[in-house]
């Protein structure tokens, strides 16, 4: 598709052979990820990453428009690497922004981020630990001269951290969480994150009291603008 005011800059959507092309690409090799055998389990997981993804950010573009709020197809921007002190960075998954009108008024809006971490329990659980760690640095990066925090300098208000399990069952998604806030512990930096098996904001909108805050307290089941 050509992309409005961008010179006729396209975007493109990838059929089965050019993904199968593109996944042998470095450049779309995670920093220090290990390279496959072969072709089939590199094309296999990232296709499958990409797809839940984007079915996230779809579920985000339909609950906006439902709701009279902006986020668009391309309000997906690819994943920054945001600094995270001496430990090196902080790559989430997808970045998301959302432009959300604000409660009782029509004109007065704000923009809202959001982190997306797609988490596989029981076999991601490391990885996930590992990018829950690199988000709190973030958040607790102090500015210049020690003054604030050095995401101020970027946005109005920290993203929220959204963890979608998944092949998560309904029955199953409990111990998940429970799992989820065991890790969410051992980082105490108040980082606004919840979780939500990835067939919830899907089927029922990422508004909906789907998310479980992952807050030491923990809390009952909210939408996503309320962690």
């Amino acid at each position: 598709m050509t992309l409005p005011q961008s010179g006729r800059a396209k975007a493109w959507h990838l059929t089965a052979a050019g993904s199968a092309v593109t996944a042998t690409f470095p450049e779309a090799l995670r920093p220090g990820a290990p390279v496959p055998g072969s072709e089939k389990p590199a094309v296999r997981h990232g296709r499958e990453h990409l797809l839940d993804v984007g079915r996230i950010h779809a579920a985000f573009v339909t609950d906006a428009r439902t709701r009279g709020e902006a986020c668009g197809p391309l309000d997906l921007p690819p994943a920054p690497e945001l600094p995270a002190g001496e430990a090196g960075v902080y790559r989430p998954a997808a970045h998301l922004a959302h432009l959300a009108c604000t409660a009782g008024t029509g004109d007065d809006r704000h923009r809202l981020r959001a982190f997306v971490e797609r988490h596989r329990p029981g076999i991601g659980d490391e990885q996930t630990a590992a990018q829950l760690a690199a988000c709190a640095r973030v958040w607790a990066q102090a500015g210049e001269d020690g003054a604030g925090r050095a995401w101020e300098r970027r946005w109005r208000s920290f993203p929220r951290l959204l963890v979608v399990p998944v092949g998560t069952t309904a029955s199953a998604v409990r111990g998940a969480v429970a799992d989820l806030r065991l890790t969410a512990e051992e980082n105490p930096a108040t980082v606004p994150a919840g979780a939500a098996r990835i067939e919830d904001p899907v089927q029922r909108g990422p508004s909906a009291p789907i998310w479980h805050p992952l807050g030491a307290r923990g809390g009952r089941t909210c939408g996503w603008t309320e962690l």
